[in-house]
């Protein structure tokens, strides 16, 4: 039963995936509409529990005292639906959502990157960021945790991938973070950046370590459904949020330098797609051990992978490329068009760490 129900929703989420980025194309104006309200039906469903509490008592007091001849079958009625929206928000109240796990990043192992998100923080006016934590995935995100049960108020957490920051050069990563600043400022890209930064929120919701035994189950059960199509109709606003994340970076660097930039992200996602996850992936039902250590060595691997002599072919490779139905990231081919470019351009001669310079060798 599992399984048929698994099957049938990612069934409906290449449905819902293809009708959003048509209609993103062909209606944008209706898209963002329709984006704007399934955004909204997730706050609706969490606020309708303490209005059914509401809506519940009043309507059982009007059952056995508000007429002549109490009505005691519309009583158990509204009583049974105020009881169980009762238990709903009392697991609500104590909801506390997982946010991202990794090695904290402080001024004591890396008050060189702290510095740094400090000063962009200020050039953009936001957003705050609570937090700083490194990942060993090839990343650079932002992301919101609720701190109320209602997504309204979070805690901000840079998540630094350590193969990223250590492949990338210290100039590429400052303007790879500039970007990402920028994108979360929501100067210019409110709704946009709201939409996609909900796409990991909501999976929040029906998180298995959230679960909190009887009434949480109407939330969990609709957000492993919801989250699911949400997540497949926003994939349009998540790509718009992030080249709206490129037109930001440069406004601090030259547009050479965010050409490279994109390049080089997009170049080294293509090669790990192709070259590394499939070993990975291989290796990873074998023996994990082997895993952990691909895993720890995987910006080795992009500099041996990624020489100068090569570097023409994979840029090829990378401008060829289509974003996949419910890939997030824009291709490399829009974003480059997105900054006023016709070609890709990577300078295969450039060398160093930001993660030398930045994080202390302890914590890479």
């Amino acid at each position: 039963a599992v399984s048929s129900i698994s099957t049938w929703l990612e069934c409906f989420q290449e449905i819902v995936g293809s009708a959003a980025y048509s209609l993103s194309i062909s209606h944008p104006r209706a898209y963002w509409i329709l984006a704007t309200l399934l955004a909204l039906f997730g706050y609706a469903w969490l606020v309708m529990f303490p209005m059914l509490v509401l809506v519940g008592l009043v309507n059982l007091y009007d059952a056995v005292f508000g007429v002549d001849k109490a009505d005691w079958f519309s009583a158990l009625i509204w009583f049974s639906i105020a009881t169980a929206s009762v238990l709903v928000c009392y697991q609500l109240i104590f909801f506390r959502a997982a946010g991202p796990v990794g090695q904290p990043l402080n001024d004591r192992n890396a008050s060189g990157l702290l510095q740094l998100v400090t000063e962009l923080t200020k050039n953009f006016d936001g957003p705050v960021i609570d937090q700083v934590i490194s990942s060993d995935q090839f990343e650079l995100k932002i992301e919101k945790t609720p701190l109320v049960p209602l997504p309204i108020k979070f805690r901000n957490t840079l998540v630094v991938g350590l193969p990223f920051i250590n492949y990338m050069s210290q100039d590429r990563f400052k303007c790879a973070l500039a970007g990402r600043v920028g994108q979360y400022s929501k100067r210019d890209n409110k709704l946009m950046n709201w939409l996609n930064q909900l796409r990991t929120v909501w999976p929040l919701y029906c998180d298995r370590k959230s679960y909190r035994g009887t009434g949480y189950q109407p939330v969990s059960w609709f957000f492993g459904i919801y989250a699911h199509i949400y997540n497949a109709f926003t994939v349009p606003a998540a790509r718009f949020d992030e080249l709206a994340g490129d037109t930001y970076a440069m406004e601090l660097f030259n547009d050479e330098s965010v050409l490279d930039m994109v390049t080089t992200c997009m170049v080294c996602r293509v090669y790990l797609d192709l070259k590394y996850w499939p070993v990975v992936r291989k290796y990873s039902r074998k023996n994990n051990q082997v895993l952990e250590k691909l895993q720890s060595e995987m910006s080795n691997v992009l500099r041996a992978g990624l020489k100068p002599d090569v570097i023409g072919y994979w840029m090829e490779k990378a401008l060829a490329s289509e974003s996949g139905l419910h890939d997030p990231v824009p291709s490399l081919a829009q974003r480059v068009d997105n900054i006023g470019y016709t070609g890709a351009s990577m300078d295969a001669d450039t060398i160093g760490s930001a993660g030398k310079v930045l994080i202390l060798e302890n914590a890479a």
